[in-house]
C-alpha cells in the first residue's frame, strides 16, 4: 500500500486514487520524506501535512516516525468513510475532547460517544479495536 521507503505525511482523501482494479493509490508527494528520517535515525522532524490528518506527534511538534503518522492518517479517512463524519472535532490533540479520550485510554467512551444516533451494532468490535490500534 506503502512506497518503500517512504513516508507521504499529508494522507488524505484528496490525495488518494482508486484504479480500474480498486488498488488505492496515493498521488501529491510534496511532503513525502524518507521513512528513516534526513539522518537516519528513524525520526522525522518537519511539521506538515493536512491537520485534520495529522498525528499527535506532528502536531506537537515532536521528532515522529513516518510510518506510524502515515496510519494514523489512514484511521481518521477510514472513520470518514465509514461513518461520514470525522472522529475528532478538529485534530488529534490533547485539547480535543475525542482525541483526549484515545489518549487517556478510555475508547470505549469514544466508540460510545459515536455511537449515538446510530442503528446498534453499527460499529463492529473488529473495527473499533482495528482504528483504536491504528491511532
Amino acid at each position: 500500500m506503502f512506497t518503500e521507503g517512504v513516508s507521504h505525511r499529508d494522507i488524505k482523501p484528496e490525495n488518494i486514487l482508486i484504479d480500474s482494479d480498486f488498488n488505492l493509490k496515493f498521488m501529491d508527494f510534496g511532503f513525502a520524506a524518507p521513512v528513516k528520517g534526513r539522518s537516519g535515525d528513524g525520526y522525522l522532524k518537519t511539521q506538515c501535512g493536512t491537520v485534520a490528518y495529522m498525528a499527535p506527534e506532528i502536531i506537537e511538534k515532536r521528532p515522529y516516525q513516518g510510518h506510524n503518522v502515515d496510519l494514523f492518517a489512514v484511521a481518521i479517512i477510514l472513520f470518514i468513510f465509514y461513518t461520514g463524519h470525522p472522529c475528532f472535532f478538529q485534530s488529534a490533540s490533547k485539547d480535543d475532547p475525542f482525541y483526549s479520550l484515545i489518549y487517556n485510554n478510555q475508547s470505549p467512551q469514544f466508540w460510545q460517544h459515536h455511537s449515538n444516533n446510530k442503528p446498534e451494532g453499527f460499529f463492529e468490535e473488529e473495527f473499533k479495536d482495528l482504528l483504536t490500534n491504528m491511532f
